[in-house]
């Protein structure tokens, strides 16, 4: 494969001048959404009505794939840590987008202490949720927090895109009771069927004990730890991404405060290291808060690992020419990837190579390769878009040449897979 010489350069650099800076291509291919400002405090602090009486099981769906975590972590923390708080400062806390403030109908409220966050909701069957700066694709998070009410539900909330009708999210929490569950919220209301009901933990340390919850949300496959003991895996690609924070819950008692004293987001990789392999599923098992209890847990559903994904590339045969400059051409092309076999995959890495009408192989200054983040769903696609222009005699000369695109990937269970698919350049009109 040839690299481009002084003069080739000088040439290619003005014939491609509006390619991105690893010409001759431009790849503007979005991957999941970069960090975003958050609202102010009055509406990023959200109370919803909880509906009663809508706890039953699931049967969750099968996994998407993995890929990179969105937010960029600043230099000063830890290899593999995307964001830490442990509320030493208030002026910092502020800083990482935790609002500090009673809500305007005093139904919730925040507040701040040396190493304590406060969430405190004072109206029966009422959510108070909060969230620092960041958007994660995947990720871990894991929290410390202790109640100081004897009746609560507390937890991560993972996931939160939108607003108001449009408002998605999941909830990971325990009880001061001892039970768990995971739930979602999606266009504004809470999904009938709980992925995890409400079910006993023994790992749970109940009433007003300090507890350590951690989730990992790698593609659809979503982890749950209490402890730092692994609970529950299900299998949900409901929400794809968006913010993570923490999140305080009544039913139908008028109070409840929690103090949170950590808040840490890993790289997938590192939290399955920080958070343990250490196994406790979840038992089938009755409550005991009355001699008749409101809730009674039923099994957890059982998932079943998808197939192993199987990606087709397709693309025309023909990039037909589009004219550009004097007598140039442009080739807009687009590469669409269908999954085949009912799996979840994630298309990795997208390389391209172009072929001139003399045979020559000619890549980008930056390497052939980039990296890529484009998930494909059972049965679903995806596309990748990018382009390229030359102008009839330059060098390279692509009219009646060729473009080459190869993709490497994962699928969720780990297996990889590698292919390419070509189409030809038309000469200009």
């Amino acid at each position: 494969m040839k690299q481009l010489t002084q003069w080739t350069w000088l040439a290619l650099m003005l014939v491609l001048a509006a390619c991105s800076p690893s010409a001759p291509t431009a790849t503007p291919t979005p991957i999941p959404p970069t960090a975003t400002a958050l609202p102010t405090a009055d509406a990023k602090a959200t109370e919803t009505q909880i509906a009663k009486n809508i706890f039953a099981t699931q049967t969750a769906s099968v996994p998407t794939a993995t890929s990179t975590p969105i937010a960029t972590p600043t230099p000063t923390l830890a290899p593999g840590v995307l964001f830490n708080d442990d509320f030493g400062s208030k002026q910092t806390t502020l800083d990482n987008g935790w609002s500090i403030a009673t809500s305007s109908n005093t139904d919730s409220d925040r507040a701040w202490a040396p190493n304590q966050y406060i969430m405190t909701v004072n109206k029966p069957d009422w959510i108070t949720y909060e969230w620092p700066q960041g958007t994660y694709y995947n990720f871990g998070a894991e929290i410390e927090a202790q109640p100081s009410s004897p009746n609560a539900e507390y937890g991560i909330v993972f996931r939160i895109s939108g607003s108001g009708a449009t408002r998605n999210f999941y909830v990971f929490g325990i009880t001061t009771e001892g039970q768990c569950r995971l739930r979602k919220f999606v266009d504004g209301q809470w999904v009938k069927d709980a992925l995890v009901p409400l079910t006993p933990s023994a790992k749970i340390n109940p009433g007003q004990a300090k507890n350590k919850l951690g989730v990992i949300a790698d593609a659809s496959e979503i982890s749950l730890y209490i402890n730092g003991f692994l609970v529950s895996t299900i299998y949900d690609d409901s929400i794809k991404n968006g913010s993570t924070g923490l999140y305080v819950l009544t039913t139908d008692n008028n109070r409840a405060q929690v103090i949170f004293s950590q808040f840490t987001l890993f790289i997938v990789d590192r939290a399955k290291t920080v958070m343990g392999k250490l196994q406790a599923p979840l038992a089938t098992a009755t409550p005991t808060r009355t001699p008749t209890p409101k809730f009674t847990a039923t099994p957890l559903p059982t998932n079943t690992p998808p197939p192993p994904a199987k990606i087709q590339a397709f693309m025309p045969g023909i990039i037909p020419c589009t004219s550009w400059s004097t007598n140039g051409c442009q080739w807009n092309y687009e590469v669409i990837f269908t999954e085949q076999n009912g799996g979840y995959a994630t298309i990795t890495n997208i390389g391209r190579r172009y072929i001139d009408i003399k045979g020559g192989v000619w890549k980008s200054s930056g390497g052939e390769w980039e990296t890529q983040s484009l998930g494909i769903s059972a049965h679903g696609s995806n596309s990748y878009k990018s382009w390229v222009r030359t102008t009839p005699g330059s060098d390279p000369d692509l009219n009646n040449g060729r473009v080459i695109v190869s993709y490497e990937g994962r699928d969720v269970m780990g297996n990889t897979f590698s292919g390419s698919v070509s189409a030809k350049l038309a000469a200009a009109p």
